[in-house]
């Protein structure tokens, strides 16, 4: 099938784009016309004639098409555009929770019935609100384009396998990017990373270094002084700078007199 057209950017939507890189509402356009083996071809429009009843009329025995893809090739397809941080019935076992989730139940249902206005919608659901029109469902799947949505029983398992090992926040996050998708998601890593024991120990600390201070000729030439206070009682403190000696002295009174 030759489909001409003389709206140019048509033909790299429908054609040369690779579908993973399109916006939702363009896949989900593309997913549907994978069943189809056509080709876009551009036309300018000086050039496209008026379309008259005898153009339009179908051709009789219209030659089977040896590479038609079935249903199972384009579901397999669009499995294939989401690559799985976890194992590979990582579809059944999300599916499986989305079906014991509640809030996927519910998604799952307003993905295929449309969404209400902002007021109706119940308050554990309004999360998700502003990502409505991302969000589809192949076979049987709650998905945000290309990405699994994680019910919460799975969350913290793949937010332990975004952290393997112990990635930094802008690496954990790109992974998330490619997979799974949940509200918060984004902040839920950041604060795995930041508590993350083994990341604290390894991490590029960003102290200041310390300053030196100048070495004098000789002892009690440069003296520092200062107060402190240790379990209620007042010091003054001395630290001849050549030996680095100190000298404490109990203070029974703070005033300067």
């Amino acid at each position: 099938i030759v489909f001409e057209t003389d709206h140019k950017p048509l033909v790299t939507l429908l054609g040369k784009s690779p579908i993973d890189l399109l916006p939702p509402r363009i896949q989900r356009f593309r997913m549907r016309l994978m069943r189809f083996n056509f080709v876009v071809e551009y036309v300018p429009g000086t050039s496209v004639l008026t379309a008259d009843v005898l153009s339009r009329a179908p051709l009789r025995g219209t030659p089977a098409c040896s590479n038609s893809l079935t249903v199972s090739e384009v579901t397999k397809y669009v499995e294939g555009c989401v690559p799985g941080i976890i194992e590979h019935n990582c579809f059944e076992r999300v599916k499986k929770a989305q079906e014991k989730d509640e809030v996927c139940r519910s998604l799952i249902d307003l993905s295929r019935k449309g969404w209400p206005k902002f007021s109706s919608v119940p308050m554990v659901l309004r999360p998700y609100w502003q990502e409505r029109s991302a969000l589809t469902v192949c076979e049987g799947v709650l998905l945000k384009g290309r990405r699994l949505v994680i019910p919460q029983e799975l969350r913290n398992e793949v937010l332990q396998q975004l952290h393997e090992g112990h990635q930094g926040i802008g690496k954990c996050r790109a992974r998330a990017q490619e997979s799974v998708w949940w509200p918060g998601l984004s902040s839920q890593l950041g604060t795995l990373i930041a508590n993350c024991t083994a990341c604290a120990e390894h991490r590029e600390q960003n102290l200041e270094p310390m300053i030196p201070t100048e070495t004098p000729q000789r002892p009690w030439q440069k003296v520092g002084v200062d107060l402190c206070q240790i379990k209620g009682s007042h010091y003054l403190v001395a630290v001849d700078y050549f030996s680095r000696y100190p000298e404490l002295a109990l203070l029974t009174s703070l005033t300067s007199a």
